[in-house]
């Protein structure tokens, strides 16, 4: 569907963090997740990165070309290079076929007490490569497990926004890296091509810093070198919940819906866990670019206020010219079914008096009603 918002304001922030120090803004389609990526989802992804002004420097174009020198940046082919780590990870013994069936993990999950994190302990772990591979020539099907031997190590990183995180290697169990269909898992792919790709900085939500450690040891264990990662803090409602649907606007489509330019959109957002050094509230995409750093992103979470988000936008509509209003509120004028004149001059002496008062297009409807 739609930008999550807080996707958007991450989308910036990496914008932002890239035109700051010269560097490129690189757009990924990460869709393993079969069940959940759809061709038109993906579309719409990257037509309102489009409409917001977020243009990337390397990754498919509207029309799904690649450009770039590090291609192909969808996930779902690259494949074969996926393949060609896993194989590298189990000749070097750091990752094992396993061939436990879905019943038997459920299974040992139910077993698990309810106060200790599930870790499946897998009975294939020990089996040779060369038996292993019997069975996979006999038709049984296993998926690729990594195989965490870093016996209670703790990986510190340097986290962009939070500082110095520590992540203990016991947190986690062997995880899955490739499936039994063969499809590879989120946090392999994103390991391999940010290395790959050359990515430097990575920013994202802090609902991935559980990803990491698994980043870090696929890294690790390939001997190459992660990006700095930097965790931003979720966008909370009015009730200090997490922004979502339920309650109100939470996405790009909901925001071009009820009238924002993509102005007042980035403006807002970015000041949704960031301040600019002088204290300005109002800044174009641009102003923003020349002054953002991590250093001023806030580690306490942002709670999105619509009152403000209007103000914000009205003081981008406020600069801008009377018959840009007029020709961009035409759709919301056509959708409240208006019949207005169509002398252009009754529009020039409307709009002088009228453009001013707009908070969002969609206030065409009750200005001209």
């Amino acid at each position: 569907g739609s930008l999550h918002i807080g996707g958007a304001r991450t989308a910036l922030y990496n914008y932002l963090l890239a035109k700051r120090y010269g560097g490129s803004f690189i757009l990924r389609i990460e869709d393993t997740d079969k069940e959940r990526n759809t061709q038109s989802s993906q579309d719409q992804l990257i037509q309102e990165l489009h409409w917001l002004g977020l243009e990337w420097d390397e990754g498919p174009d509207l029309e799904g070309q690649d450009r770039g020198d590090f291609g192909p940046y969808t996930q779902s082919q690259r494949g074969a290079v996926y393949h060609k780590y896993a194989q590298r990870l189990l000749e070097e013994n750091k990752a094992f076929y396993c061939f436990a069936s879905e019943e038997a993990i459920d299974q040992a999950r139910e077993q698990t007490p309810n106060n200790v994190t599930f870790k499946f302990q897998s009975p294939y772990r020990d089996l040779p490569l060369h038996e292993a591979r019997e069975k996979l020539k006999a038709g049984e099907e296993a998926v690729i497990r990594f195989r965490n031997d870093f016996h209670d190590r703790v990986f510190t990183m340097q986290d962009a926004v939070r500082g110095p995180v520590d992540l203990p290697s016991h947190m986690i169990g062997d995880f899955v890296i490739l499936r039994a269909d063969g499809s590879p898992v989120y946090n392999f792919c994103c390991a391999i091509d940010d290395a790959l790709m050359e990515i430097t900085h990575v920013l994202r939500g802090e609902e991935h810093l559980s990803n990491t450690l698994r980043q870090l040891m696929v890294l690790e264990a390939l001997n190459l070198t992660p990006p700095t990662y930097g965790h931003l803090s979720l966008i909370l409602d009015q009730e200090g919940k997490k922004l979502s649907k339920r309650t109100g606007a939470s996405s790009v489509s909901d925001f071009m819906d009820a009238g924002y330019i993509p102005e007042g959109l980035l403006n807002y957002l970015a000041l949704l866990g960031w301040s600019d050094p002088e204290h300005r509230e109002i800044l174009s995409l641009e102003e923003m670019s020349l002054v953002f750093s991590t250093d001023r992103l806030h580690l306490a979470a942002p709670m999105y206020d619509p009152d403000k988000m209007r103000w914000v936008n009205f003081q981008h509509l406020h600069a801008k010219e009377p018959a840009y209003i007029w020709q961009a509120a035409q759709p919301f004028i056509r959708k409240a079914n208006l019949e207005l004149p169509s002398d252009p001059k009754w529009s020039s002496l409307a709009m002088s008096f009228f453009h001013q008062v707009f908070h969002t297009l969609a206030d065409a409807e009750h200005i001209f009603r």
